[in-house]
């Protein structure tokens, strides 16, 4: 996500992703843009970032789950990219 240092007004392109997993872990469908709903011009370039990260963390493995028990609760996911503050949460 690091990538849009460099663009103006980078540490202000917030952008949050939703996603779906598998009860094992995996990613259903695609990465899509939730907030902006349709990103464009530098928030485009921003959720691109935050889609890459997630489907390069979920490739490796690096994206850990609550429980099984709790698929229901966690199966769609949302998540915020701040690249200012380089946070990601839920």
């Amino acid at each position: 996500f690091g990538t849009l240092r460099g663009v103006e007004g980078w540490e202000k392109l917030v952008v949050s992703v939703r996603f779906q997993v598998a009860p094992d872990g995996s990613l259903i469908g695609d990465v899509v843009p939730h907030d902006p709903a349709n990103p464009q011009g530098n928030f485009r370039r921003a959720f691109e970032a935050a889609r890459r990260a997630i489907l390069i963390a979920a490739r490796r493995g690096e994206i850990r789950f609550p429980p099984q028990e709790k698929y229901e609760r966690w199966k769609d996911i949302i998540i915020t990219f701040d690249p200012k503050s380089q946070d990601v949460g839920f």
